[in-house]
């Protein structure tokens, strides 16, 4: 079919004459008792049910199947259908003859259309297909009964709270007012008191300083911690003045005549006060006449110092009664060797415990220099402990803080750094140790 594409009216009709031809082969060469034979029957094999007679000719609507003419020999079996009659008997055999045998073929087609080999009844009623069965309704929903909430827990019963045996002593000035017991040493009203020269670098005096000598200041500063107040005095210097960049707050500058603060000195809430506003002498008097009075008191006084080998150096001052004063001896030379100081027993804050420093043979550094160098403090009160060196003549603050206020009107004290919490009475300083602010409660 050379020409012709799969798409083409001439494709199609060839394809239908083909198939027409192919189909009509076939069922001529059937019997007659092979074709349907029922309405129904022929319906099943796409056919219109029209075969009333044979070889009626199909409507113009029917099927591509023709209906091929019955046998010679076909008769009618009264279903609308056609069947050849049985052979007569043989002969020789004495057996009739069968009906053309039915072939697989045929029975394939039998079964397509609904009917039976050799004629004899109407198509097969079909085999009726059970409905499936309905599925099985769910249960209904059970509503959950919610759980019941847990009871609380008991409750479990507490101690009281009770004080720790060690507990911290409360600060001087957190009960009655203090009243300072006889001997109790009286320190002038600074945070440092220095005799004779000062040397500060990279320091801070937190409260205010007096220095009855020549004053070097560089990169220092003095009383940021008190309110302003321009009545007092926050710097005093007896002799010469070389300050450089530094402050001076919150309080009046009483200077020689004629010296006067640099510019690189910042001022907060302090002006010049006349000079002579204060009294160096009579407060060096009065301080190194302290100091002499309890040195001058060898027997301890409701304390008991007890050395370890390790380094410790303990006061009990259980015995002292409340408000009264403690005087406690040590060795220089203990607390040059010593890694941690404690101070136990103390009744209140009102006791003021009050620990001479013994200078001589042994004392450090040939006996006159107290070195304090890895050295913790414990239970010590600034404004009501006091340290108070007896024939010491030097003081090294190294790297360590001092929880105490000093009482040494003749000792230099010197250090690289630490610091020293309380009021400080010495003879000079030089020194780059920060002195914080707790003045001594007498």
């Amino acid at each position: 079919m050379v020409g012709v594409t799969r798409t083409s009216p001439t494709w199609a009709a060839a394809v239908t004459a083909l198939t027409v031809a192919a189909v009509t082969s076939a069922t001529s060469a059937m019997p007659a008792a092979y074709l349907p034979r029922t309405a129904g029957a022929a319906a099943a094999f796409g056919q219109q049910p029209f075969l009333t007679a044979v070889g009626g000719a199909p409507p113009p609507c029917a099927p591509l199947l023709a209906v091929p003419a019955p046998p010679a020999g076909a008769v009618a079996d009264g279903e609308g259908g056609w069947a050849m009659p049985r052979q007569p008997v043989d002969g020789r055999t004495g057996r009739g003859g069968a009906a053309a045998p039915v072939t697989g073929g045929a029975r394939r087609w039998l079964a397509a259309v609904g009917a039976r080999p050799g004629g004899g009844g109407a198509d097969a009623p079909p085999t009726p297909v059970a409905a499936p069965a309905a599925p099985a309704t769910p249960p209904p929903l059970v509503t959950p009964v919610p759980l019941a909430a847990p009871p609380p827990p008991a409750a479990v019963p507490q101690p009281p709270l009770v004080a720790p045996a060690t507990a911290p002593v409360a600060p001087a000035d957190a009960g009655a007012p203090f009243v300072p017991p006889p001997g109790c040493p009286r320190f002038p009203p600074f945070n440092l008191f220095t005799v004779g020269a000062t040397t500060l670098v990279a320091s801070e005096v937190l409260g205010p300083l007096a220095c009855g000598g020549d004053a070097t200041l560089t990169g220092f500063s003095v009383n940021p911690s008190s309110p302003c107040d321009p009545s007092s005095v926050a710097l005093a210097v007896g002799g010469a003045l070389n300050a450089s960049s530094g402050q001076v707050a919150n309080g009046g500058l009483s200077l020689p005549a004629g010296v006067v603060l640099p510019d690189s000195v910042g001022r907060v809430c302090a002006a010049a006060v006349p000079a002579g506003a204060f009294d160096f002498a009579a407060a060096a008097a009065s301080a190194t006449a302290a100091s002499a009075a309890l040195c001058g008191r060898a027997a301890p006084a409701g304390c008991v110092t007890s050395l370890t080998d390790g380094g410790g150096v303990s006061f009990d001052v259980s015995a002292a009664p409340a408000g009264a004063l403690a005087l406690c001896t040590v060795p220089g030379a203990a607390l040059t060797a010593a890694t941690g100081v404690t101070v136990a027993g103390r009744r209140d804050a009102s006791t003021v415990v009050a620990i001479n420093v013994l200078g001589g043979a042994g004392g450090g550094d040939g006996g006159g220099r107290v070195r304090l160098a890895g050295c913790e403090s414990f239970n010590f009160v600034p404004p009501t402990t006091v340290l108070n060196f007896c024939g010491v003549a030097a003081l090294t603050v190294d790297n360590v803080g001092v929880p105490a206020a000093v009482l040494a009107p003749g000792v230099a004290l010197d250090g690289p750094a630490g610091n020293v919490r309380g009021s400080v009475v010495v003879a000079s300083v030089d020194t780059g140790v920060e002195f914080r602010n707790a003045p001594f409660a007498c």
